[in-house]
Formats: structure tokens, sequence, C-alpha cells
């Protein structure tokens, strides 16, 4: 029975082992210029593989892909043990009243018999789960899948729209275009559709859900000042594919809230799907799922006996003389189920009526393939940048750093208002623009000659003009971005335009607020933030007291004069100077007043890089603060946050690569030497803020160089690569070189010593216990004697014992002296066996002396206790 178990096991073993994913080659693209699906191709070999297997993109987003399902999809050969390519099942013990399911459970009928057919079937599931934010329950009988998917009235409590409403900024208005966001929608009988808008109307707003091409499939209509949004049911809804979950409005006043990302989409009126920078304000919900009292199957009875008739026919062709089983996957969230199944149906004995269901063990169905596999096609999503993993089959085939190439665009073209007559200043607010880039405008069917993202033009007369900006490529259009600008009268553009400078100055205030004291000040110091305080007050003073006949000198000053509305920060991490070749010991050396030799320097540079790796641990990070104005970007300075750790009591300093002069620090105050700055260290953590308008700074952490001892105590020969090579020994370089083979000396000696001790050890106890047995020696020399010269001639143990125990030997000295004349253990273990030893040698004597002399043991009466 264990010897067939013990092949079973083997064999079980040897079944998984033997899978195995060969990769040949792979080309796999990892620069993109927008979200969508991995592309490239992998050529492998796949060998009892698991059909229940995967492909895996594991990410920011995560997508899977069944192994069998992909191949199909793809069109590629493949083959299946067993050859059907169908799992099987062995069966288990029967199902009792409730099923327990947490997951998935595999039940299913056992048939039996010859011509096996089915006519008819009786079934009905009933369960406890409640109402669910996911899809409760799903079984498939027989190859036939109910999904539980019946929508209840109420909806999931979270927003999961791509949509933040905590980074929400002003947005588009809503006119007649749709505006969208590309979303997953999921299973789902309903969803509820709502946007964040501002401004003040009366009108309603269309919500629709729309295909990745802009055809619709569902859609509905709501008043935000009347109610919160409204709902579309939905049906045939890939459950893995994206959608446009759009909105739209008719000439409304409303503006749509949008939120920096990358989901947005619009369709303009001539229905083309464009590209739009951010996450629009549209919100989603979905439905939850009805309990369990809403299971009703009596509208699938018939699909489910066609099913069963169907599998059994493929699968067994009607013959159950061997027994055939239909299997019931069922799959779900926690809950007590229960099938009551009545399988009516004939066979060569007659008709029978199977009601029993068991559980089953499913039995592992392989899969081989051996070709390229093309992953464009598998739509494996690429939400975002960062690092993807491609695993197929569990095996992780490549690590993918996924860039996304923003393709450039046009955002916005201000301002809106003009003046009538007064030469003015187009801009094109972009993203992503490259430097190769030039710009192509026109006003009205007329082309202008500015290549560049601004363009100046008159509007000569009073009123609107269509304008329009592109982006060209090598002299290819690669966006566009058309709108209409109204020329105005001086004294309305006067007022329009400052209120506008006022707003984008706004935006730049508010973005300096988050920041701390420290840095907000410093920016505000840079570009001089009192001065465009105090001159938007003094445009907003003369705006009320001018003449509007007098308003077009004021209008050209309001015009040229331009103010922050942005404010980008470029964080990245700061590395320090590790190597020899990157740190300069030069100013430590002026600073302790010691010569400073070109001999001697790069000995300095060495010993205080092995000192920072070995001594102190750096975490740095450099933010590049940059103002930007409509025609320009302005770079403030850029911050460095450094914090060190120091594990050594020596006396250490942070070496800048700029002078005192060029640095404005947060808390310390640096020591000049030359062109650097020395910061003393502390023995506990220690945080460096400081900015500077240098395009790069170096750092590094040095101990004070006076207590760096050039000569011997600079070993070169150690490169500290954790391997022991020529030149290098435990005493030059005992991080590589480590001293086993002493240990090895040493281990060996404290071994030796505590066997020695031991076996002393060993024979006090065994001489202190035989001299209280035997207080005169020559007792147990004489017994032990007699005993093998007893064996010589053939006595037992037991005999030599009774003849002892005749003439008093007590049973105590005699088990002693039996198992001492064997040389076996009768004190401490023995790990040198002295007593084996010395009974060999004795039991020898005796021997010899037997055959040689024809020695006569002794009566016992000469080694009788008494005559000692």
């Amino acid at each position: 029975m264990k010897k067939g178990l013990a092949v079973l096991f083997v064999m079980f073993f040897l079944s998984f082992a033997s899978a195995s994913v060969k990769v040949y080659s792979k080309s796999i693209k990892d620069n993109y210029t927008s979200t969508g699906y991995l592309e490239g191709k992998v050529s492998l070999e796949l060998s009892n593989v698991d059909l229940q297997d995967k492909i895996i993109l594991k990410g920011p987003a995560t997508t899977e892909k069944n192994i069998k399902d992909s191949l199909e999809s793809l069109g590629l050969r493949y083959s299946c043990n067993p050859r059907s390519c169908k799992q099987r099942y062995s069966k288990g013990s029967k199902v009792g009243s409730t099923i327990k399911i947490d997951g998935g459970k595999f039940v299913g009928v056992l048939l039996s018999g010859e011509d096996v057919s089915l006519n008819d079937l009786d079934l009905s599931v009933s369960s406890d789960f409640k109402e669910s934010d996911v899809p409760p329950l799903s079984i498939n009988f027989f190859g036939y899948v109910y999904d539980f998917l019946e929508p209840s009235s109420s909806y999931g409590g979270v927003d999961i729209s791509c949509f933040n409403k905590n980074e929400k900024e002003k947005g588009p208005p809503l006119l007649s275009s749709r505006y969208c966001n590309e979303v997953v929608v999921g299973k789902t009988g309903r969803i509820f559709l709502s946007a964040e808008v501002y401004g003040v109307d009366n009108k309603a707003l269309e919500m629709s859900i729309n295909s990745p091409n802009g055809r619709r499939i569902g859609a509905c209509v709501y008043n935000p000042s009347e109610s919160r949004g409204c709902e579309i049911n939905l049906t045939n809804i890939d459950p893995e594919a994206s959608y446009l979950l759009c909105v739209r409005g008719s000439s409304t006043k409303y503006f749509l809230y949008k939120s920096p990302g990358s989901c947005g989409r619009v369709i303009q009126v001539s229905s083309k799907v464009a590209k739009y920078g951010g996450d629009f304000g549209i919100k989603f919900w979905r439905a939850k799922f009805k309990d369990a009292s809403a299971i009703n199957l009596s509208s699938y009875l018939q699909n489910i006996l066609q099913a069963a008739k169907s599998f059994l026919k493929k699968e067994y062709g009607g013959d159950c003389s061997s027994g055939c089983i239909l299997p019931i996957i069922v799959e779900g969230i926690k809950q007590n189920l229960s099938i009551n199944l009545n399988l009516q149906g004939s066979n060569k004995k007659g008709d029978f009526v199977e009601e029993n269901l068991y559980y089953l063990v499913p039995n592992k169905a392989t899969l081989d393939f051996n070709g390229t596999i093309d992953l464009s096609k598998l739509k494996l999503r690429i939400s975002e940048s960062g690092k993807y993993y491609l695993y197929i089959a569990g095996k992780k085939i490549a690590t993918i750093y996924v860039s996304i190439e923003e393709l450039p665009k046009i955002i916005e073209i201000y301002p809106k208002i003009v003046p009538a007559g007064i030469p003015v200043r187009l801009f094109a607010r972009t993203e992503n623009l490259r430097k190769s880039n030039t710009f192509k405008w026109v006003i009205d069917n007329h082309s202008l000659k500015s290549q560049e993202s601004s363009a100046e033009y008159t509007f000569e007369n009073i009123g609107v003009k269509r304008v329009r900006a592109s982006i060209l490529d090598n002299g290819k259009e690669i966006a566009r971005y058309t709108t209409n600008i109204r020329a105005a009268s001086p004294a309305e553009a006067v007022n329009k335009t400052l209120e506008r400078k006022k707003e984008s100055f706004s935006k730049f205030s508010s973005a300096l607020e988050k920041l701390d004291k420290f840095v907000k000040e410093a920016i505000k110091n840079k570009i001089n933030y009192s001065f465009y305080v105090s001159r938007l007050a003094s445009f907003k003073k003369r705006a009320n007291n001018t003449d509007k006949k007098k308003m077009v000198p004021l209008v050209k000053e309001l015009y040229a004069f331009q103010v922050p509305d942005s404010l980008i920060q470029e964080k990245e991490k700061a590395i320090p100077a590790y190597s020899s070749a990157e740190i300069n010991a030069v100013p430590l050396l002026k600073f302790a007043k010691l010569p400073v030799k070109s001999s001697t320097t790069s000995d300095y540079a060495e010993a205080i890089s092995r000192w920072q790796q070995s001594n102190t641990e750096i975490s740095a990070y450099s933010t590049k603060f940059i103002a930007t104005f409509p025609d320009k970007k302005v770079t403030t300075f850029t911050l460095y946050d450094i914090i060190i750790s120091k594990f050594s009591d020596d006396d250490a300093f942070l070496v800048i690569s700029a002078p005192p002069g060029n640095l404005v620090f947060e808390n310390q105050k640096p020591t000049a030497s030359g062109e650097y700055s020395l910061i003393k260290l502390k023995d506990s953590d220690m945080r460096i803020r400081f900015y500077t308008e240098e395009s790069e700074v170096s750092f590094f952490a040095s101990p004070d160089i006076r207590s760096i001892i050039l000569g011997s105590s600079i070993d070169k020969s150690c490169n500290f690569n954790g391997v022991c090579e020529k030149g290098e020994t435990p005493s030059n370089c005992r991080s590589d070189c480590k001293p086993t083979k002493m240990a090895v000396v040493y281990l060996f000696m404290v071994i030796l010593v505590a066997l020695v001790i031991y076996t002393f050890l060993q024979e006090w106890y065994k001489k202190n216990y035989e001299s209280h047995l035997f207080p005169e020696r020559p007792q147990l020399y004489n017994l032990l004697m007699f005993i093998s010269n007893a064996r010589a001639r053939g006595m037992s143990d037991k005999q030599i014992s009774r003849e002892l125990s005749k003439f008093g030997w007590s049973s105590e000295k005699i088990a002693y002296a039996l198992k001492k004349s064997r040389g076996e253990r009768v004190g401490l273990p023995e790990i040198i066996p002295i007593e084996k030893i010395r009974s060999r040698l004795r039991n020898k004597k005796a021997e010899k002396n037997y055959m040689e002399t024809g020695f006569k043991m002794p009566p016992p009466r000469m080694i009788h206790p008494r005559r000692f």
C-alpha cells in the first residue's frame, strides 16, 4: 500500500515538474506614444503546460489571458494531453444538502450504461448571498455558463471613474462636442452616470456609453441643476473591453471640470476621435447585484439540457459503460449553495433518473506549443509609464520598462477676447512640444508668417474670427486646435484681459502656497513677486479711472505685460559622488591646512570614497522650479534635499562643489574652502536643504582628512568586489578574502582539545564508578579474567552469570563485568572506543592462552568475594 502511494506521489510530482517554458527569442516594444496595448513577439516552446495557465502582463494595470484561448485567437496550432484538450475529472464524495462556495468548486453527475441518452431535466438553484458589488455566482453546466448578473436598484458607494476630484481644474465648455473618458466598465447590467460641471444653466446634458470608435451603445439625459445623474441599462457588454463614457451639451453655459490624466478623449461633431489631455469630470457607478432570492433558471433549462446532451455525445459518444462524468463548475463569493438536479434519460437497460451530485477532483490536462506569439494581438493593456512584467505559464519572460511619450498637442489658444484695431499676440498653450516642431497659424483662411507658438495679428473690426493653429513635424501636421477669437472695443478688451491675467496669476500663486516657506519665499524673491501684485493693482486702478476713448494706450501696455501662470517642478534623484575620480580632496586638504600634492590627492580621494561607502547612507533629491509665462519659461533655481546618516564616530563633512555665495541654506552655515562649501555632519541623521542657480552641483561625504593616514594604511590591492583575486589576502583585503583556512585549523584544534577533555572525563567517571563497585582492583581483574576464560571455553553469559551468583557476586557487579568484558559502554558514551580496544586485547590473550597451554579455568572459589 505504501509503495503504491509513493509511486502515485512521484507520478503526480513529475507531471508538474516536467512542465517547461523555453524562450528562443523575443522582441518587445517599450516606447509608446499613447496608452494602448503591448506590442512585440515571443518565439518559444511550451511543454506539458496546464490548460488553465495564463499569459499575464503585470504592472500599473494587470491583464490576464488564458494560454489556450490566446493561441486559438491567433490561429496557432498546438497539441493537448488528453488529445481532446478537455479537463477530465475523478469522482469524489457525494454532495450533501449544500455546497460551501468561496471561490470555486467542481461537482458533477455520474452516468453509467451503454447507449445513454438524455430526455429531460428538472433543476433548481438556491443560495444565501446578499447584495454585492461583484458578480456573486457563475455556474458552468456541462459547458453552458449561467452568470447571475441581475442588477439591483442600488449602486456601489465609490465612483470608479478615472477622474480625480481632488485635483480638478476648469475644463472645456459643453457646447456640441462629446467629452469622454476611456474606461473598462466591467461586469454590470446598469451604470449611473454624472458630470462634474460648473457654471449656471438650466439645460439638460446627454450622458452616453460608446464603443472606442465613437458608436453609441446607450444614452440618458439629466439636468445638473435638478438631479445627480441618470441611468443606462446595458446588455452584451464585454467586461474586459474599454468603452467611452461621454457627456455632451447643446450650447449650454456649463463648463466641464477635468483632472490630470490620460484617459480623456474628445469626439468632435465630425465624429472623429481625437486625443485630449487630462481626465474629464465624468463619474460612473456600477449597479450592485441582487441577492440570491432573484435566482431563476427556468428560462435556461432547455439550454442546459442541450449542453448536457452535447457534452455526453462529444466526450463519450453516449457510451457510459466505463462511467461518464458530466461536470458542473461553480464560482462565486462566499455562500451556501444548493443545487437540486433531476436528470432523466435511458440506456440499454431502460429508463433512469439521476439525482445525485458528487464532488469532482480535476485531473491535469496539458498543452504543447512551439512557435511565435504576436503579443500585439492579445490586447495586453499598457495604461501608463512604468515597469511591467510579462509571464507565460508562470515563467517570467521579460521585464519591460515602458515609456509613454505623449504626442505634442495644443491645449488652448488665448486670449479669447482682443482689442480691435491694435496689433495683438496670440499664444498657443501646448504640451509635449519638441524642439523640432514648428507651427502654422491661419486666421479666416489667411495664413500668418509665424512658425512659433505665438503669432501677432491685427483684428481690424469688432467681431468674431476663426483661428486655427497647427503643430508640424518635418512639415507634416500632427496636431491642430481651432477656436473663435472675438475682437472687442478697447474698454471691453482691457477688462477681459485684466480679468484673465489676474486669474492666471492667481493660479500661479495657489501653486506657490502649497510649498513650504523656505522655497516659497525664495521663488517670490527670484521672480519679484511683489512687482506683479502691484502692477495688476495699478492696471485695475487705471482701468477704472481712464476714459473709454483713451483706452488704446492702456490696452497696448496691458497686452505687453505678461504674468507667470503656472509653476513646474522637475524632481529627480540626486546621486552623490562615489568614485575616487569624482571626489576632489583638495578643498578638504586646504581646510585642514595640509599640503596639496598631486602625488597624494588621488590616494586621499580613494580613501574618502571607501569611507563614504562604508560609513554613510545618503538619500538625496534635486527639484528644479520653473515659472512659466505665456511667451517664456524661467528657471528660478534648483533645490537640493539631502538626508545623510553617519555610522561612525569620526568627525565628518558634507562637501558641495559650489562656494557658499552661490548656495542658500535653510538651516546650516557652510564653511568656504576655495570654490567648495563644507558642512560639518552630526552623529545622528541630518537633513540639509539648499538651493542654487548653478546648473549642477556635486556633493560627497568625507571624514576629517586629518584622520586619514596615507602609506601602508592605503592598500590598493583590494577592490572590494566580494571575490578573492590575485594579490588579495585576508590581511590586506578581509572583505573579499575570508580567512577560511585558519578557521578550519582552529576548528580542528578546538575539536581535538574537546575530544581529549571528554576522553579524560570518560575515563575518570568509569574509574570512580569501578572504585565504588570494586574497592580492591584485583577483584575486577580476576573477575574479568574468569569471564574471558569462560567465554574461551564456550560458556554463554547466562551460564557465567549463574556460576558467579553461586559464589555471592551481586547482579550489579556481574552485569558491569560482563559489559566491560565485551567492551560495551559502562559510563559516559565513548567517542574513542578505549574499552572496546581493551576488551579485544584481553579476549585475544585469553584465547591464545587456552589454545597454546590448555589453560584451565580457575575454580570460582578463587575469586570468591570473601577472599578479598
